[in-house]
């Protein structure tokens, strides 16, 4: 029988390089499976229909982008195989059989305002590493300055 409905589904983005001539690089990409949107303590699948908010972070990365490039985001339900499947049923990704088709609308209105934010790093001699990334966390997305704004931005149906 088919699900009318779907209990979970995947935000995918991935930060491009666009050059002038069209060729297009991808540099960094992150993935949020919408059952622990708001932390990995405990799943809680989506309420089809209501908006809900969605911290989506990318993998740390550096890039110049020079004269005439251009940033593209791009985001997606899906990058199978780069990361596991989801079948937006809320079934176990490895052992799942049914599918689901999740039809995801990003919201971006007064009402449901949705943001990017791509800190600008100035050019410094002598700049170091500063070691490797930690652990997202999405919970952590509440308290952080660039997610102040509390309303959802997204609407999965």
């Amino acid at each position: 029988m088919p699900l009318r409905r779907p209990r979970d589904t995947d935000f995918t983005v991935t930060l491009v390089d666009v050059y002038p001539n069209g060729v297009a690089i991808p540099i960094t990409e992150g993935i949020l499976r919408a059952r622990y949107r708001h932390g990995y303590e405990k799943m809680d699948f989506v309420q089809p229909g209501e908006p809900d908010k969605y911290c989506i972070r990318v993998y740390p990365t550096s890039n110049v982008f020079k004269a005439g490039h251009r940033i593209r985001v791009r985001i997606s339900s899906s990058n199978f195989p780069h990361f596991s499947r989801n079948l937006n049923t809320g079934e176990d990704v490895a052992t799942g059989t049914r599918m689901q088709i999740a039809h995801q609308t990003i919201l971006h209105s007064s009402q449901y305002p949705s943001h990017i934010v791509l800190p600008i790093v100035p050019h410094r001699k002598g700049f170091k590493d500063i070691g490797s990334p930690r652990r997202h966390d999405p919970a952590q997305c509440a308290g952080q300055a660039d997610t102040k704004d509390t309303k959802p931005s997204f609407l999965i149906t």
